[in-house]
């Protein structure tokens, strides 16, 4: 199979176990198998032994998807490339009726998603508690809104943002804007390439319609929102 694969792809190849595989997938760019796996995050293409012309066009088309992915997050490290509110507020990043607590569990469930989406660790979500913690609510930007965030030295791997919406308001110690149904978790990377999106996220906020959707926790009208206007 190796040998057939390399007549095709320039990409480098090793032949590993399953054992290994459930092991180290996180390694591997994509995995190519004859054989149906269970439990695999990474790009995975099933093809057959005689590796037939439907096998390698579906290969190709996962390894374009690899690279234009791997070429984005070149451009997020680099600073260059701003990516648009709805590129970083998605199905995955965004959450309606959250249950929690009180402040520090909305940081702690919203940091959550940006850990699972691999944009910052543990370390930048407890960063996020301690500058509240620190210098006050200041983070509740607008009535009933929070915007979390942090330092891009304390754990960001990449930009990233979640937006969750609560069963139940909760107080951050803000009097002028108390209490909060939306925490919004921003990460950057540096100064200036999460503008773009916070710029556009600030517009939504003033838009009577946009914050009836927070309110009324319709994720797929907030999502409708983002993605049909030009905000």
């Amino acid at each position: 199979m190796k040998n057939k694969l390399e007549q095709y792809f320039n990409f480098s190849m090793e032949v590993v176990t399953k054992d290994y595989l459930q092991k180290y997938q996180y390694d591997a760019d994509m995995i190519i198998s004859t054989i149906p796996l269970e439990n695999i995050d990474a790009p995975f293409v099933e093809v057959s032994a005689f590796l037939s012309e439907l096998d390698i066009n579906k290969i190709q088309l996962v390894e374009k998807k690899v690279l234009d992915e791997k070429m984005v997050q070149e451009k997020y490290t680099e600073g260059s490339y701003e990516p648009m509110l709805k590129e970083l507020l998605t199905e995955n990043t965004i959450e309606t009726q959250v249950n929690v607590n009180d402040w520090k569990e909305a940081i702690i469930y919203g940091g959550k998603i940006l850990e699972k989406e691999g944009a910052v660790d543990r370390t930048y979500t407890n960063s996020m508690i301690e500058s509240v913690e620190k210098f006050g609510p200041y983070i509740v930007i607008a009535p009933h809104i929070a915007l979390a965030h942090a330092s891009s030295k304390d754990g960001v791997h990449k930009i990233g943002m979640s937006l969750i919406t609560l069963d139940k308001e909760i107080n951050f110690g803000n009097k002028e804007n108390d209490p909060v149904y939306t925490v919004i978790c921003l990460a950057a990377i540096d100064h200036n390439s999460h503008l773009k999106a916070l710029s556009e996220l600030v517009e939504a906020l003033k838009e009577d319609r946009f914050n009836r959707l927070l309110f009324s926790s319709d994720k797929e009208g907030i999502m409708q929102y983002i993605n049909k206007n030009d905000i």
